[in-house]
This record gives structure tokens, sequence and C-alpha cells, in this order.
């Protein structure tokens, strides 16, 4: 990427955190106390390991500090950067997306270690993209923070994440058994998709190739909303069917893929692939 156009990403991206604040309404953030008490306040920020809420004393303002390990959970207003990184990875724009999930994961950093903060959903969109985009040792880098997470859930698609970085390497017989450990624990949409797909990638490395098919299956039928992990799924499941030799039907996923997810990152791949079984049935 020459130094204009990466400017003008930035300047794009940048904007859009202007006009995404500056359109954000003035809203409450509820925070729910283990001891069963709700607290309401306009703003929230960090002190050590208190949370601090802006309260109303008299004809002044003053704070109130909540020891984090006494939360349950704060309802943190989700940060409309996220479904706009969502829908730019899905077009393929990966570094437009990218800008946009270290904006909230830096903005969320103060708040991490709190249930309920969108550090947690940033990062797993930030590995997507960093994957996506070759950066392999950044993509390392966010994984180890996220295995870090109190959130067991997100511990367990950073494992997973982890896995498939190993399986990029060839190491896809020491990831099948991490797979399968959080496939059985796991009740995440997005984890159990991710899982599932990376399975099919190294099923098929292995040369178990109805396996990996069968992997690659279960994203579209039981997660049809990942838009990322479907077309990446369509694709895996057309280059097993094409190495069984069913190339009709590796076509019929090829050309799904093409139909419903053009601009996304597999979309490149599987034109090339298309092209390929269009002069192997010739």
């Amino acid at each position: 990427m020459n130094c204009s156009r990466f400017f003008l990403i930035c300047l794009t991206v940048l904007i859009g955190f202007a006009g995404a604040v500056a359109q954000q309404p003035a809203a409450t953030i509820n925070i729910f106390l283990k001891d069963g008490r709700t607290v309401t306040s306009p703003t929230l920020t960090r002190s050590g390991n208190n949370i601090m809420a802006a309260v109303s004393v008299g004809p002044s303002g003053g704070q109130v500090g909540y020891p984090v390990n006494a939360i349950a959970r704060i309802d943190f207003p989700e940060p409309p950067q996220l479904k706009t990184a969502r829908a730019l990875l899905a077009r393929g724009k990966v570094a437009e997306a990218q800008g946009l999930v270290s904006f909230v994961m830096n903005q969320s950093a103060p708040y991490r270690d709190v249930p309920g903060s969108f550090w947690d959903d940033a990062a797993a969109l930030s590995v997507q993209a960093l994957v996506n985009s070759g950066r392999g040792p950044d993509a390392d880098r966010v994984i180890a923070e996220m295995l870090e997470s109190p959130n067991p859930e997100t511990q367990r698609l950073a494992r997973v994440q982890q896995a498939a970085s190993r399986a990029r390497q060839g190491r896809h017989e020491e990831a099948l058994p991490v797979y399968d450990d959080v496939i059985a624990q796991s009740t995440d949409p997005e984890t159990l998709a991710t899982a599932w797909l990376n399975k099919g990638h190294s099923l098929l490395a292995l040369g178990q190739t109805e396996q990996a098919l069968l992997a690659y299956l279960r994203v579209p039928v039981f997660y049809p909303d990942r838009t990322l992990l479907v077309a990446a799924a369509l694709l895996g499941s057309a280059q097993a069917l094409e190495a069984l030799e069913d190339l009709p039907e590796a076509e019929v996923r090829l050309n799904a893929l093409l139909r419903d997810y053009p601009e996304s990152p597999s979309a490149a791949a599987a034109k090339a692939a298309l092209e390929k079984l269009k002069k192997k049935q010739s």
C-alpha cells in the first residue's frame, strides 16, 4: 500500500470516529452489583481497582467508587464502530476494520476485566482482521491478551485462535484436540463456528477429507449469521468436495460463496478455484 492511500484510509477512519462520537446520544450506564443493587451513572472512569460513577451531590457533582470484584456486570453501550467493523470485514476492507477495532480496544482497555466490557468483542474482530491481512505475529499478541480475559468464553475463543495459528505453521495434529475440547465446552456461536471452521482446515490438511467436509458444513447450517466464517467454510467445503472428486457440488459451493459473499476475503480464492474447476470439467 502506498503512503497516500494509507493516509486516506487513516483519515477516513478518523472521520468515522468523530462522526460516531458526535452522533451518540447521552445515555446512562447501569452498574449491577453482586449484592443486588443497581447503580445508574451518566459517565464512568477507572481508578485503580475501582469503577468511579458520577453522582449528584446537592448543586455540585461527585464520584462514588465501586470495587471491580463487587460488580456483577456493567451494561456498557455497544460502540457503533464494532458494527461498522464487522460490515467492513465482510466486504474485505480489512485495514479500515482493523483501525476501528483498535480504537474500540483502546477505549475499552480500562474496563477489560469488567463483565460487560466490549474489549473482548473488539479483540476477537481484531484477530480476524489481522489474520486476514497476513499479520500473524500481531494476531498472536492479541490472542495472548485474550487468554488473560476473566471471561471463560473469551479464553476458549483465544485457545481456538491460538491453535489455528499453530495449524497455519503446519502443526495440525496439535490443533485438533484443542478444537474438540472447546467444542465440547462452549455454548457461544462465534467460538463454536470458529472451532468447526478451523477443525475443517486441519482435517483437510491431514487428508481426512470426508470429516473435513462435515466440519465445514456445520458452519453455514448452524451459524449462518457468522458471515466471514460462513464464506470461509463454503470455500473449504468446495476444496474438500474437489478432493473427493465431486466437482459439480464443489462448483455449487463456490457459486454460492460468490453470490452471497462477493466482497468477502474468501471471494478472490473462490474465483480462482472456480476457474480451475471449469477447466477440469471441460
